[in-house]
Order: C-alpha cells, then sequence, then structure tokens
C-alpha cells in the first residue's frame, strides 16, 4: 500500500521523465548546441528543485571534487582543460544556461559515484574537448546530460526504497493479513464444504493471496 511520500516521488518522477524526454530530443540535434543552452538550463532547473527536495545529492566540496576528477586525466585527454575552465569561473553564473557550473559538477559527481557511473561525467567532459569546444556555456550544457539523468535514476531507486520499507511496517502487514483473511472468507464461501477441506481451502487461498 504506497503511502504519501511514495506517491510524492512518482509524480515527480514522471514530471522529470517527460523533461528528460524533451532534452533526449535537443541532445540528438546534430548542431550548435549553443542554440540551445538557455532552454536546457531552464529545464534542468526543474532537476535541481527536486534534487533539492528530496535529497538525492550530498556534494563535497569542489576543490575535493575536482582533485577526484583530475585522478583520471590519463585515460580522459582534455578533462584537466575542461576543469580549468570550470576553476576560472570561481563560481560564477555561467550566463547562457544560468547555471552554477561548479555545483552542477559537484552534484553530478556525486550522483555519478553513487551509482558508479563516474565515466558518464568524464565522458562528457572530453568530448566538449574533442568536439572542438571548450567554453563554459559547453561544458555546463555537457553537463547537464548525465544530471539530468542521474537525477531521474536516483529517484527512482529512491522510490523503490520507499516501497520496500513500506511493505516492512506494521501498517502494511496487518493490512496484508486483513485482506488475506477476507479472500480467504470469500473463497471458502463459495466452496462445498462436503467436497474440499478446510486444508484445501487454506492452501488455495494463500496461493490467491501471491498476487497480493
Amino acid at each position: 500500500m504506497p503511502n504519501s511520500n511514495y506517491q510524492d516521488i512518482y509524480q515527480d518522477i514522471q514530471q522529470l521523465q517527460q523533461i528528460i524526454n524533451q532534452m533526449d530530443n535537443i541532445f540528438r540535434l546534430n548542431n550548435d548546441i549553443h542554440q540551445h543552452t538557455a532552454k536546457l538550463g531552464k529545464m534542468s532547473k526543474n532537476f535541481l528543485a527536486l534534487d533539492a527536495k528530496h535529497k538525492l545529492t550530498l556534494a563535497q566540496s569542489f576543490e575535493a571534487t575536482i582533485n577526484e576528477i583530475l585522478g583520471f586525466q590519463h585515460d580522459y585527454p582534455g578533462l584537466a582543460t575542461a576543469i580549468n575552465t570550470i576553476k576560472q569561473a570561481n563560481g560564477k553564473i555561467e550566463p547562457e544556461t544560468q547555471l552554477n557550473v561548479s555545483d552542477l559538477l559537484c552534484k553530478t559527481w556525486d550522483l555519478a559515484k553513487n551509482s558508479h557511473q563516474e565515466f558518464l561525467v568524464l565522458y562528457n567532459l572530453m568530448l566538449n574537448q574533442q568536439d572542438g569546444g571548450g567554453c563554459l556555456a559547453g561544458i555546463s550544457a555537457r553537463l547537464i546530460q548525465p544530471y539530468t539523468n542521474l537525477t531521474l535514476a536516483a529517484l527512482e531507486d529512491k522510490s523503490q526504497q520507499l516501497m520496500c520499507n513500506a511493505m516492512l511496517t506494521p501498517a502494511y502487514q496487518g493490512h496484508k493479513e486483513q485482506a488475506f483473511e477476507q479472500r480467504r472468507t470469500e473463497f471458502s464461501a463459495s466452496l462445498d464444504d462436503s467436497s474440499m477441506t478446510e486444508a484445501d481451502q487454506l492452501a488455495i487461498a494463500k496461493a490467491l493471496s501471491l498476487s497480493m
């Protein structure tokens, strides 16, 4: 029996999934990303809001984050250049996406580490350099893609945890037992007592309860 928190998260998941679909259509376009940075930035703020609402990220400091990322620079050419560009912004809002790219990097990296998908961040930073980009707006747009997808995945994981926890509560177990007894009673009433034993009735009722 889902609780109100689960229903709330479910609605948020539906909202983010719709936005992800719109973003995917933009990222599939093979044209200048700067045509879409403002729109992507605006759309990503829905994810930032729900990230804060559901406490999905506990981002570490910017310095700690970039030190961890730079540990992979030998495997991802251009990584150090991208990080240096973000550092030079000094935490200021990037004009096109209207995002704090340092903060976005920390949040994205935190989500990536928690789901063991660090390569999504590293690859996007590297790809920005390889494609001839390198400006802060382009890096911001590149980070938006993994951040939004990882945020949605984290929220889906949280909804599953809530559902599992709800199923362990006494209230849920009591509801389940009550429903089982009701099914058993209804089923027993429909049977001819002379044709089936109480044990048989109970066994069938238990089988029916598995669908709960």
